[in-house]
């Protein structure tokens, strides 16, 4: 079993304003009232307080040309309002997960592997790949400026539902697959390629909720061009360098790409946007690089 609250990516609700920058809505972070939070961060929006912890099975074969498993996970998906919505008249849900992955050892060199894996889920958003460790439901990127009318905005809200003004929670579904590969070259010298695609879909009344929101957070005039589907897909590779045991030495490229669907203009008048000037901003697709040059030193075993 896991403790539920460290796989909650959020659960947001129609009846509190929010913006596509920070989520659907922050939530109830602080509420002395029973319920989830007590402080601090993540927020984890309106949930309930964990009725039963997840319940997680995994099987795992391994054999001399690799290994195989598959797992699956229930998840609790309950709403709750403490402190200024004032009702605790929300419904409930059960999430799940399941999936499956396989590791090919290649023939060609010693080590080389060939993986490839995939999950589904609903209403368990983080056993996808989205991990919850920030104050907020959405990862959003800002480019360009409103005062020159060069500004741009993407957006991915990563939550597990979304509860309605009828106060029913209306679960996000998704899938995710990955495939990597490892070769190497001499036993000192090894190369990593790999890739995933992440898709998250929201049902009719999750969509209503969220852009109900973001309408009462005021980013939005109506809901025409609203929509938080969301694809976000990455591709990389990765070389290290062991010239003496316990030393790797290693450099990796990143490319990401966050596929949204939201359209037209957003306005951010009320948002804290850095050095960006608020105002309107375009609903775009944006890609990402990113590089890294890494040097781990082992002292044990």
């Amino acid at each position: 079993m896991v403790y539920t609250v460290w796989r909650r990516t959020g659960l947001v609700w129609a009846g509190a304003g929010g913006s596509p920058l920070a989520g659907a809505t922050l939530g109830q972070n602080g509420s002395a009232a029973a319920g989830v939070e007590t402080g601090g961060v993540p927020y984890y929006g309106y949930y309930r307080a964990s009725q039963y912890p997840d319940i997680v099975a995994n099987l795992r074969l391994d054999q001399p040309w690799g290994s195989a498993q598959i797992n699956a996970a229930i998840h609790d998906v309950s709403g709750g309002c403490n402190g200024s919505c004032a009702t605790g008249a929300f419904g409930s849900a059960t999430g799940f997960a399941i999936g499956g992955g396989v590791k090919f050892n290649l023939p060609f060199a010693a080590g080389d592997e060939l993986w490839i894996q995939g999950t589904y889920a609903d209403g368990a958003t983080s056993y996808l790949g989205p991990y919850k460790p920030y104050g907020t439901d959405g990862v959003a990127v800002i480019r360009g400026d409103a005062a020159n009318g060069s500004g741009k905005f993407t957006t991915a809200l990563l939550a597990d539902a979304a509860i309605g003004i009828d106060g029913k929670v209306n679960t996000v579904k998704g899938y995710q697959f990955t495939v990597a590969g490892q070769h190497f070259w001499t036993p000192s010298l090894r190369t990593s390629v790999f890739g995933g695609y992440l898709k998250l879909d929201y049902s009719g009344a999750a969509t209503d909720a969220v852009c109900t929101a973001y309408v009462a957070g005021g980013t939005k005039a109506s809901k025409a061009g609203c929509n938080p589907d969301v694809a976000i897909w990455q591709i990389g590779s990765r070389t290290i360098w062991t010239p003496v045991t316990n030393l790797d030495i290693g450099v990796e490229v990143l490319y990401s790409k966050i596929d949204q669907n939201h359209t037209g203009s957003w306005d951010f008048s009320k948002a804290s946007l850095g050095g960006n000037s608020t105002g309107l901003y375009q609903a775009r697709d944006v890609g990402i690089w990113q590089g890294t040059l890494r040097v781990t030193r082992s002292f044990w075993p």
